[in-house]
């Protein structure tokens, strides 16, 4: 693929964040990406941190008439809670909504266990509109039915985003949805948790569409890594990244004003741009904002509180066997 650069006077890209509580977590990610250059503006029902915000928009205040007729369709074909999916699905014409109201034609949402640690300008202006892509999500290797797309750390442009929309409220009709009965029973036949979500409706969006940029590749187009889960060792494939022993989490430093990730082969790091504390990793975040970085030393009082946590667990099922067998 050519890659096109072009240079232009780079703007703090605004990053939206649309999460519904108000966990410590969201505060981090709040904080720690509007510190990296960017303007964050949170969609949800916390004022407080709202407040750490550029801006702040309360989302029972928004009116969302696309979405009710996303709403009225939809069928659920998840494991995870109808209310949760919906919320997951929701998030889209939040942003639609209120980037619409400040007349934006490009931006970024992150999820609130994501943290952008760079000034998403450069990448934007320079190679992501430069080069024509309407949006940025992840897409990894994917196995059988897979299906998914995650948009923890996406671009978007309004046109972009009103296409998607459209697509969703397309979603549960015609071919679309003989698709999503054949992944839904797949797992219903197998056993396997999971369904049909959000991310399943960017996977078959994005599939065809040449103006999609995978973010989860983005360090192999000699761009920064956008992490896809700090707790794998891989975006695109396995074994790619260095992890930390006992901590289980991806090696990331902090050197030059830059953050890096480093390579299993070669001994070679790359400039990080985000990261994912996805699942357990979300207890990590507090730590990372203190000291900066993922280490061994950095992260072992971390570390030792998993092993103490992890031998209390095995001595109470001991004790429950020997006096409860």
């Amino acid at each position: 693929m050519k890659i096109h650069y072009r240079m232009t006077i780079q703007a703090p890209q605004e990053v939206f964040l649309i999460h519904h509580g108000n966990q410590d977590y969201l505060q981090i990610a709040a904080v720690e990406t509007q510190k990296s250059g960017n303007k964050v503006i949170l969609i949800g029902d916390d004022a407080n941190t709202g407040k750490m915000c550029s801006a702040y928009y309360n989302d029972s205040l928004i009116d969302l008439p696309d979405y009710q007729e996303f709403e009225a369709q939809y069928v659920h074909m998840s494991s995870a809670p109808k209310v949760f999916e919906l919320l997951c699905f929701k998030r889209y014409f939040y942003l639609y909504a209120i980037a619409k109201q400040r007349g934006l034609n490009q931006f970024w949402m992150i999820d609130s266990d994501a943290i952008v640690l760079q000034d998403l300008s450069r990448i934007t202006n320079n190679f992501l509109l430069a080069n024509n892509y309407c949006a940025g999500i992840s897409t990894r290797h994917q196995s059988e039915y897979d299906w998914a797309s995650s948009p923890h750390t996406s671009f978007w442009t309004l046109k972009g985003l009103e296409d998607f929309i459209f697509f969703l409220k397309n979603l549960h009709k015609g071919a679309s949805r003989s698709l999503l009965d054949q992944k839904y029973q797949w797992h219903l036949n197998n056993n396997i948790p999971g369904g049909i979500c959000d991310m399943t409706a960017l996977f078959l969006w994005q599939k065809n569409k040449g103006d999609v940029f995978n973010l989860a590749k983005s360090h192999h187009e000699g761009l920064p890594l956008f992490d896809n889960n700090l707790n794998e060792d891989g975006n695109m494939s396995a074994r790619e990244f260095l992890m930390v022993k006992n901590v289980r989490l991806k090696k990331i430093t902090h050197e030059g004003a830059q953050y890096w990730a480093y390579l299993q082969k070669g001994g070679g790091k790359i400039s990080v741009a985000a990261l994912h504390f996805q699942g357990r990793a979300k207890s990590c975040m507090a730590t990372f904002q203190k000291t900066q970085e993922i280490t061994y030393w950095s992260f072992a009082p971390y570390s030792f509180a998993q092993y103490v946590q992890k031998r209390k667990n095995s001595l109470q099922r001991k004790v429950k066997k020997l006096f409860f067998k």
